[in-house]
């Protein structure tokens, strides 16, 4: 597929924009807003598409030859400048909307807590509220949306293991047998969990949300490593999921099958040649801001504008507010971190031939 004809920005920025609306939805009073055919929240289907284009395009990434170092930086670069603003933009949010004065909340444990909390999420329970802030809100939370950034860097930081292999053939098969690896995990240890539960969304990693995100990693993984061969065809895939959906609902395989139809119906998506998603990414990558921002805005609006504004132009402000911020943090730091990228060469070194570069590609890479 042509470079610059593919709509890989355009699926992920429609994922970050399913998790606005889902979660506006909510902040307003109501329940989940549910997807037909694949039987879930809003915000989730969202989120799987993020999984599942990350493993998609890292995947892609590692095959054709990266190196560790590069791949590193390059993770690095793409989420912690963002994240780090972000971060300090929900800050001065904090000082301006909250209840406490400014030296008091500057000074509060749960502010620090929950900078660098975020910024390392591993070690303790991760923290989404600031101190008198949005303590009114039917979900008192700053950004809610952070939680699965932990489950993104174990990702990464499994398939950063197969940068170090040097061979391009025992990568693919290492890669392969990771991936199988996940989906036997998945297939032994998920039915045995507990349901997922609010309050188990920000302790440190939780294995339901660990198989369950790697499992859609891994599924953008095989499709990346199958979509090489000639015989595979994605859109059977899909056709075969639906068929599980409608055959089987309500079990293990069903539910799988949903993620699968998902991410298949994504990578169709993906793939269409429309100009206007295809050039989505002349205005850059605003996927990643709009999850960064969506949350506090879209909190704001349903907690200080409800009652002032009709429910519609609560939605307007949100995605008006968020598209701006997330433009602005695109052009102002995002894209300058992807550019320092260019300072490292890639380790010369054969890759497995993968097909369908793409734009997104360099920005995932």
């Amino acid at each position: 597929m042509d470079e610059h004809r593919n709509s890989f920005d355009a699926l992920r920025l429609l994922a970050a924009l399913l998790v606005l609306v889902g979660h506006l939805h909510g902040m307003l009073g109501n329940p989940l807003a549910m997807v037909p055919l694949v039987h879930l929240p809003l915000e989730s289907v969202g989120v799987t598409i993020f999984f599942f284009v990350s493993g998609y395009l890292i995947s892609r990434s590692v095959l054709r030859g990266a190196s560790a170092r590069y791949y590193i930086a390059s993770r690095m670069l793409r989420i912690y400048p963002g994240l780090i603003v972000a971060l300090l933009a929900s800050i001065a949010l904090g000082l301006v909307i909250g209840r406490l004065p400014p030296a008091q909340f500057l000074a509060d444990p749960g502010t620090l807590r929950f900078l660098f909390g975020n910024l390392v999420p591993f070690f303790q329970e991760q923290p989404i509220a600031l101190p008198g802030v949005f303590e009114t809100a039917i979900w008192p939370a700053v950004n809610g949306s952070l939680w699965t950034i932990k489950y993104e860097l174990i990702c990464y930081l499994i398939f950063f293991a197969f940068c170090l292999i040097p061979q391009p053939r025992l990568r693919l098969a290492a890669m392969a047998c990771a991936v199988a690896t996940f989906f036997i995990y998945a297939y032994v240890v998920f039915p045995k969990l507990p349901p997922p539960s609010p309050d188990i969304l920000f302790t440190w990693v939780n294995r339901y949300y660990f198989v369950l995100f790697t499992f859609c990693f891994g599924l953008g993984s095989a499709l990346a490593m199958l979509s090489s061969l000639r015989w595979f065809d994605f859109r059977l895939a899909a056709v075969v999921a639906a068929a599980l959906v409608f055959a089987l609902p309500g079990t293990d395989l069903g539910r799988a099958a949903n993620l699968l139809l998902i991410c298949t119906l994504s990578l169709g998506i993906a793939r269409l040649r429309i100009p206007v998603l295809s050039r989505v990414d002349r205005v850059g990558d605003l996927s990643y801001g709009v999850y960064l921002y969506a949350y506090p805005v879209s909190n704001f609006g349903a907690t200080y504008l409800a009652g002032t504004l009709p429910v519609w132009g609560i939605y307007a402000f949100t995605l008006v507010v968020t598209f701006a911020l997330a433009f602005l943090s695109w052009k102002l730091v995002e894209a300058p971190a992807l550019a320092l990228r260019r300072r490292l060469r890639r380790t010369p070194r054969p890759a497995v031939p993968v097909s369908e570069p793409s734009e997104a590609l360099n920005n995932a890479a």
